[in-house]
């Protein structure tokens, strides 16, 4: 069994990944790869 995945996303995702974070985190150990915000890089 998986216990541990990682999980990225860029800004457009954002949202999603955060869903699925918090769907996913009380099974899993999450290691979060993507941006950590809404906004647009410079």
């Amino acid at each position: 069994m998986i216990n541990k995945i990682a999980i990225a996303s860029d800004h457009a995702g954002f949202e999603l990944k955060q869903l699925l974070i918090e769907s996913l985190s009380s099974d899993l150990e999450i290691e979060d790869l993507g941006t950590d915000s809404f906004g647009k890089p410079f």
